[in-house]
């Protein structure tokens, strides 16, 4: 499980992420102009323990484009776990596929 603090361990990483509105124009969007990740999780009451995909549902539903660099970072752990796995039983993986929802 990968938790919103393993990505964004401190509020003032958390600060400077600026939130943008997705191009769906039915759905609210930023609640005002500049809004950064810790504000959004402050109204929402979002705890950095939380996982990530919960952050992302969230800002999805509220109109907010999810974060880019998460997807980064998980792509990255599942890679080093891979990278683990070959290592640990001494095979290599040579093709792999997949994919995870929130």
């Amino acid at each position: 499980m990968v938790k919103i603090e393993d990505i964004y361990p401190t509020i003032a990483q958390r600060k400077e992420i600026l939130l943008e509105d997705d191009d769906d124009p039915l759905v609210g969007g930023l609640a005002f102009e500049g809004e950064s990740l810790q504000d959004f999780m402050d109204s929402v009451e979002l705890d950095p323990d939380m996982r990530v995909n919960t952050l992302q549902r969230q800002l999805r539903e509220c109109g907010i484009k999810e974060l880019e660099e998460i997807d980064r970072k998980i792509n990255e752990l599942v890679q080093q776990k891979i990278w683990d796995i070959q290592e640990e039983l001494d095979v290599y993986i040579d093709s792999y596929t997949w994919d995870y929802k929130y």
